[in-house]
């Protein structure tokens, strides 16, 4: 029996090594527990500007495959080569810069057969220590049969899924998404109407790292990503009716946040915004409220112009475990009256920003400032 590890590389010559000693200390531990299981490494170097060859220092007889594209084809066709090259019965595909605990391979294969199912999710953390699932409920969602169909949001990484090889749909191998942004996504809801039995593993075992290599990141290409992903699973039929019904809603919803987004993230990117902001704050004392990827660009910006940041204030604050203390909301109750006052709080949430004032101002909060206004 093998697991096959497909590791897409971009500019990640860097991490191949650390991959290969990730894998066999796995390796290792599975070939405690079960007879004659073993991993493989697919590697896919999808940086055709790599000139420096994969040299793969390996001391345990790890089989370890590399593919070397002559021209980038993209995070989902570099999967599915990896996928196709592949000996084992089950995969998991990792991204370069991501991080196993060493007994990954054992704990989430003896999940999957102890229940007799298809693929499993396993507990991790990102940004920083945050965890992905804080409680069962967020778990439940996960692997709730229609769920994941109305936000695609609940699985973060495919490194927190092991699949059975055999159940990953033809279907998702024979149209390859462009866009480096939902390909994972797109299996998912594709597993999920298949009905391939999920289950969930609740060992924190994996770490989504992000090393910042892809520069090239915007909202507009995420909502480019998804009209192509939705115009390939309408012109191919790839949903059932139910199911197609609630990916339209949900990706339309998706579609139009990330659309406001990419208004906001070009308005953030201007020198402009950054003389507005540094006016805005003065004398103030500063709190952020909202910690994701507004909240920590405003954190960064502030902190590299020499302003302090007093508190983060996010309402998943339990799910942050960084050097960064993130209080929850109603921390904001306790504070004195002339603090009140004399508090700029920064609403880093653009989605949620109308009930976070009303609850502000509520709280006695009068210097509000939304980050889509500055």
């Amino acid at each position: 029996m093998v697991i096959s590890v497909v590791v897409p590389l971009y500019h990640g010559i860097q991490y191949v090594n650390q991959i290969v000693k990730m894998i066999e200390c796995n390796a290792r531990e599975l070939s405690k527990f079960f007879q004659n299981a073993s991993a493989e490494i697919v590697i896919v170097n999808d940086y055709p500007g790599d000139n420096e060859q994969i040299v793969i220092a390996s001391d345990n007889n790890l089989s370890v495959t590399i593919i070397n594209h002559t021209v980038n084809m993209g995070i989902h066709k570099s999967r599915v080569d990896g996928l196709r090259a592949s000996k084992g019965e089950y995969v998991l595909f990792l991204d370069q810069d991501d991080e196993i605990e060493n007994d990954y391979l054992r704990s989430q294969l003896k999940a999957l057969q102890d229940n007799d199912a298809d693929w499993v999710i396993c507990n991790g953390t990102y940004r920083g220590d945050k965890l992905i699932y804080e409680n069962q409920d967020a778990a439940d969602k996960a692997i709730d049969e229609t769920c994941y169909f109305k936000s695609m949001m609940e699985i973060i990484s495919p490194g927190q899924v092991l699949i059975r090889k055999s159940c990953i749909p033809d279907m998702w191998s024979s149209h390859i998404l462009h866009y480096n942004y939902c390909d994972d996504a797109f299996l998912w809801m594709l597993l999920k109407d298949n009905k391939a039995k999920i289950i969930y593993n609740n060992r924190v075992l994996y770490r989504h790292n992000e090393d910042g290599g892809n520069t090239s990141f915007s909202w507009k290409t995420n909502a480019d990503a998804l009209r192509e992903l939705r115009q390939v699973i309408i012109e191919n039929d790839c949903l059932k009716q139910d199911n197609l019904k609630l990916f339209l809603e949900g990706v339309g919803k998706e579609i139009t946040k990330m659309d406001s987004y990419a208004v906001l993230q070009e308005s953030v990117d201007s020198e402009s915004f950054k003389e507005r902001l540094l006016q805005t704050v003065r004398e103030s004392s500063v709190i952020i409220y909202g910690f994701g990827y507004w909240g920590k660009r405003l954190y960064d910006f502030l902190l590299n112009a020499g302003i302090k940041v007093d508190a983060v204030v996010d309402k998943a604050a339990e799910g942050y475990k960084g050097t960064i203390p993130v209080y929850k909301p109603e921390w904001l109750c306790d504070i004195s009256f002339d603090k009140k006052k004399e508090t700029l709080i920064f609403v880093a949430a653009p989605m949620d920003s109308d009930s976070i004032i009303s609850n502000l101002q509520s709280w006695g909060f009068d210097k509000i400032q939304l980050i889509s206004e500055i």
